[in-house]
């Protein structure tokens, strides 16, 4: 079974597994400005397109037996959330007849046991107190108190998908690439059995 998982965005990870090994993985990105594609809201619909045709590239060059991708979640900032909506419909007409999952954010993280430990906990609250008091005297955080914790601010969901990616697989991945790291992981849920999205029940991060 060939599967790439894909994250959707602007930066689309990738990641290419044939019977269960980690083969390749990637970014694709956008690289340019949605607003500088045209004039608005066309410019929306003209990004997605691109985005959508490059990542349909990587599908083309794999050739997979079935693709997982990351379920959308409700995001802050509505322009982003546009083009996420325009980026997934995009890329869905190009892979009509293809085999084509969603999985959740929440359940492969939950399938993969992706949680902070207390000890993550409680490093996260030193900092965030830090954090506080360094603001109130208008000074940044003591850089002896990130070194005696061995991290540079609070960690969080996305530091753990790329620990993940980096243990399991034997990579070195960065916090830049944590969109990698993501779609690694989900791959890695959906070869693990992972719940797969029906389109019915609500299924929040």
């Amino acid at each position: 079974m060939r599967v790439l998982a894909l994250d959707l965005s602007s930066k689309t990870g990738w990641a290419f597994f044939d019977e269960g090994v980690l083969k390749d993985r990637g970014l694709v990105q956008l690289g340019q400005p949605i607003l500088s594609f045209c004039e608005y809201p066309w410019c929306y619909m003209e990004a997605a397109r691109a985005q959508a045709e490059k990542v349909y590239a990587v599908v083309q060059a794999i050739q997979p037996d079935q693709i997982v991708i990351e379920e959308t979640n409700a995001g802050r900032n509505r322009y982003t959330q546009k083009f996420l909506e325009f980026l997934h419909c995009r890329i869905l007409q190009l892979l009509e007849g293809r085999n084509v999952v969603y999985i959740s954010s929440g359940v492969w993280r939950h399938k993969l046991e992706l949680k902070l430990s207390a000890m993550d906990k409680r490093k996260n609250s030193r900092i965030r107190e830090a954090k506080k008091i360094a603001k109130q005297k208008g000074e940044k955080v003591d850089p002896a108190l990130l070194k005696e914790l061995g991290q540079k601010g609070r960690k969080g969901k996305k530091h753990l998908a790329v620990e993940y990616a980096n243990t399991h697989y034997g990579l070195q991945l960065k916090m830049k690439d944590n969109d990698i790291a993501d779609a690694i992981c989900l791959g890695a849920a959906l070869l693990k059995g992972a719940e797969i999205c029906d389109g019915n029940r609500d299924w929040r991060d």
